[in-house]
């Protein structure tokens, strides 16, 4: 049985510090779109408005609602990234499949998510992966 305190091995350190990163990057993301789409939807619906009636402001509405959606689901995938790392960090078994299924979401994201899930995969099913996971 492993102890608390045994070091972490370096491939998991890394998983855990990328999870960390990527999902603080997907929460600002997240906040930027909210505030984009908040923009342009606003700016939408106040223009269509002015020269057209309810069908222009159907469209921002629309708009508006992809942008909360988008904007959401970034911003989640942050949280989970970072709660995901300190599963990691604490040996806890649920976060290395959440976080091979993080790093396999992020292969579509050509070149840098790619890059990063592939190395995320390789980390998270390495051998210092079995023997980290291991109670």
């Amino acid at each position: 049985m492993n102890n608390n305190h045994e070091v972490m091995p370096s491939q998991i350190r890394a998983a855990s510090l990328i999870l960390k990163i990527v999902g603080w990057i997907e929460i600002v993301s997240g906040i930027l779109l909210l505030v984009i789409f908040l923009i342009i939807g606003i700016a939408l619906g106040t223009l269509i408005e002015s020269e057209t009636e309810a069908p222009g402001n159907i469209f921002a509405g629309i708009f508006l609602i992809i942008g909360i959606f988008l904007a959401i689901l970034t911003g989640g995938i942050g949280v989970v990234s970072i709660f995901t790392a300190r599963g990691i960090d604490n040996r806890k078994k649920w976060a290395k499949i959440v976080g091979i299924v993080l790093a396999a979401l992020k292969l579509s994201n050509f070149p840098l998510g790619t890059a990063l899930g592939i190395i995320l995969i390789i980390f998270l099913v390495s051998e210092d992966a079995k023997v980290w996971f291991t109670d």
